[in-house]
């Protein structure tokens, strides 16, 4: 979402300012990349060393979650289901 706020931004400008708001546009990007980047990175190495784990070892059971596309009817209204296997 950044990138098109940025985007809309910088086409806003006028041209002679420009390189100005393209410099904090990118900035801006570069903050939300470090920022989801220092969340979903632990979760993606500890998934790959389940599966690396979960190949190798029979001993060692895991299986990834799975998303499913379908809605569970609940009374709080409809909720994405997710389950395992």
């Amino acid at each position: 979402m950044a990138v098109f706020v940025g985007a809309m931004a910088i086409g806003a400008t006028p041209n002679f300012a420009r390189p100005v708001s393209g410099k904090v546009v990118s900035w801006m990007c570069e903050f939300r990349f470090r920022k989801v980047l220092k969340f979903c990175l632990p979760l993606i190495k500890d998934r790959l060393k389940n599966m690396a784990r979960s190949k190798y070892e029979a001993e060692f059971c895991w299986t990834p979650p799975v998303r499913s596309n379908a809605y569970k009817n609940s009374e709080e209204g409809n909720e994405l289901a997710y389950h395992v296997g």
